[in-house]
């Protein structure tokens, strides 16, 4: 009761309590108003328990945003302050305009658990831009049922993370797995019918230009890879998976290239076979036709 909880994430060393006593010292609290501050290792977590529901609540709206957790080896973790006892989540929304009310991601936020408030999120003190918000917000809230990976908020979406979150994939909605691993998640080649090679006699006495032609048109035939999408990109950390999928397509481009000009080396090869002894027939009837022609 009156208690506020800090969640370590996990992995996070235990804190020693030199380490706890500067974390309080630093929060925007009133320590005379605090009756026991512990540790669980079973929950990870720090705990603060207040003389009356109102300290707690105050010293909460003071804390509001995620507070660095400084250890004495010099490491640091990012904690949020909420009320102990309740599967209360610091959830991250991504991608609302500032136009779009609190009020109105309260209401579609409420459709998964209790709102205990909301903070729209600043950029970090050392880059001097503190004063200014950073489009993210920032949902306390007691969560009920799971919340999808994205919501619509005043007809814009908006992204969702928290810690908890089921691994979601953004391509196919499925649960279970992340777009970048997704099965559906391949490439396709859109290609165009080729024009069918001439058959008749002249076609095939001719059959030198026919394969050189035929060579040509499917060399230059546009092979189209189209990297399946979803509608929504993930976050701007996603560049490595575009370079990823940029040289799957290369690959993939290649490898069609390669096919098709081995075709053409085959083509080549059963023409040149056709025409040589064609070539030796045409030759021996020119001399059947001058021997006859002399003799007479």
């Amino acid at each position: 009761v009156n208690t506020a909880q800090f969640r370590f994430p996990a992995g996070s060393p235990r804190p020693t309590w030199e380490d706890i006593a500067g974390f309080v010292k630093e929060l925007n609290a009133d320590v005379d108003q605090m009756e026991a501050v512990y540790k669980t290792a079973q929950e990870r977590s720090l705990f603060i328990k207040f003389k009356s529901e109102a300290a707690l609540m105050e010293t909460i709206e003071k804390n509001a945003e995620p507070k660095v957790f400084a250890y004495s080896n010099g490491g640091t973790v990012e904690v949020r302050m909420s009320v102990a006892g309740t599967n209360v989540r610091y959830v991250r929304v991504f991608d609302l305009p500032p136009e779009v009310s609190d009020d109105a991601l309260t209401l579609e936020m409420e459709k998964f658990g209790k709102v205990e408030r909301i903070v729209r999120e600043k950029f970090p003190a050392n880059l001097g831009l503190d004063h200014l918000f950073n489009g993210v917000r920032g949902v306390h809230i007691d969560i009920k049922k799971d919340i999808p990976p994205l919501i619509e908020v005043s007809k814009q979406k908006g992204k969702i993370f928290y810690e908890g979150l089921r691994n979601t994939c953004f391509s196919c909605h499925a649960v279970g797995h992340r777009k970048d691993s997704c099965p559906n998640r391949r490439t396709r080649g859109d290609q165009k019918s080729s024009e069918t090679t001439p058959t008749s006699y002249a076609g095939v006495v001719a059959g030198k230009n026919v394969v050189e032609e035929l060579v040509s048109s499917i060399v230059a035939e546009d092979s189209i890879i189209e990297i399946l999408e979803d509608d929504v990109n993930e976050q701007a950390t996603d560049t490595t998976e575009a370079d990823q999928e940029q040289q799957l397509g290369i690959c993939e481009a290649q490898a069609y290239l390669e096919k098709q000009t081995s075709v053409a080396d085959d083509l080549e090869t059963a023409s040149k076979a056709i025409l040589e002894p064609m070539g030796n027939q045409a030759n021996q009837r020119r001399a059947q036709f001058a021997a006859s022609r002399s003799s007479s």
